[in-house]
């Protein structure tokens, strides 16, 4: 699972003087933006083992101009989105025998033919993360922040 942040400020106006380092200021203010992003999703994400908020990680194409942020747990996008009816397609989930006539476990009151799940709730938490900000003005703090350490600004 994994979102894509493009940010096209109007930063042109920064970027006149540099020549070439327009690539790296833009990079700077990616990594502002998406570690900003990413310790906010963090403290956000739900915990059981840690497993989920232990593979959320970013990367950044070489000019700068797209930030990826991800969760690479094979369950992040169950989580992140909902399953069931509150998941994008909006059904129930209905589960079958795929071998036998019927389910049984221990518990039961008798075999079934049939089990209908409501599913669960989301919580996209990289999307509530992305709304506690305003992405365009941490990627140009970054870029100031470059700039300022490059005796440009």
């Amino acid at each position: 699972m994994k979102f894509a942040v493009k940010i096209t400020p109007d930063v042109e106006k920064m970027f006149r003087d540099l020549g070439s380092d327009v690539n790296e200021a833009r990079r700077a203010g990616m990594i502002n933006l998406l570690e900003d992003v990413e310790a906010r999703a963090v403290k956000l994400t739900p915990v059981q083992t840690s497993h989920l908020v232990n593979s959320e990680t970013n990367e950044i194409k070489d000019d700068g101009r797209i930030g990826i942020i991800k969760a690479t747990a094979k369950y992040a996008r169950y989580v992140h989105d909902g399953t069931g009816r509150y998941g994008p397609y909006k059904k129930d989930i209905v589960i079958i025998p795929s071998k036998a006539k019927a389910l049984y476990w221990p518990g039961a009151k008798h075999p079934v033919k049939r089990v209908t799940q409501k599913g669960i709730k989301g919580n996209p938490f990289f999307l509530k993360a992305l709304k506690q900000i305003k992405p365009g003005e941490v990627f140009e703090e970054g870029v100031r922040k470059y700039l300022q350490s490059k005796g440009r600004m």
